[in-house]
């Protein structure tokens, strides 16, 4: 969330001189061991290891891959919340977009070429050949956007004064 709202106030202290559009969409399952992350600061996807000693104890090794290594297949997504906020200034042409959205969603990872996973990822299928897992999601960022010249006019203020 830190994330968010540090893009947000970068943004908006950037104001419209440059142009910038921006977007991060980070999910997790709920232990957080499977996370993927695709946008502007971050594109990977993390699987977890989990292995027990003789004594009981758990060990959870996370693996990072980029994004072009593994496939993920989403299926049955579900909006659980969704902002949008527009901002045009009276008389401009441009303004900017800023969205929220929560989702939840079931994923797939698997090899490009169908190889198998080790055995010790969590969430792993029965053939070992994909890692499933249901997701949280949240994705957000800001864009400009056109005004289309229907943005209000102060006409209180046309001779330009303040």
């Amino acid at each position: 969330m830190l994330k968010f709202f540090s893009s947000i106030l970068f943004i908006s202290l950037m104001g419209n001189q440059g142009k910038a559009s921006f977007f991060q969409i980070y999910c997790s399952n709920g232990e957080g061991t499977v996370k993927t992350s695709d946008g502007h600061i971050e594109n990977q996807i993390t699987l977890t290891e989990r292995l027990w000693d003789q004594h009981g104890h758990q060990t959870d090794t996370p693996f990072v891959f980029n994004q072009g290594d593994l496939v993920v297949t989403k299926s049955s997504e579900i909006s659980l919340e969704k902002s949008l906020e527009e901002h045009c200034a009276p008389g401009d042409e441009y303004g900017w977009t800023g969205w929220r959205e929560i989702t939840a969603h079931k994923i797939s990872i698997s090899m490009p070429n169908g190889a198998e996973f080790s055995k010790k990822f969590i969430g792993l299928s029965e053939d070992r050949r994909s890692v499933n897992a249901y997701l949280i999601c949240e994705d957000f960022g800001n864009s400009e956007m056109a005004c289309g010249g229907n943005a209000p006019v102060d006409t209180d203020n046309l001779d330009g004064s303040l």
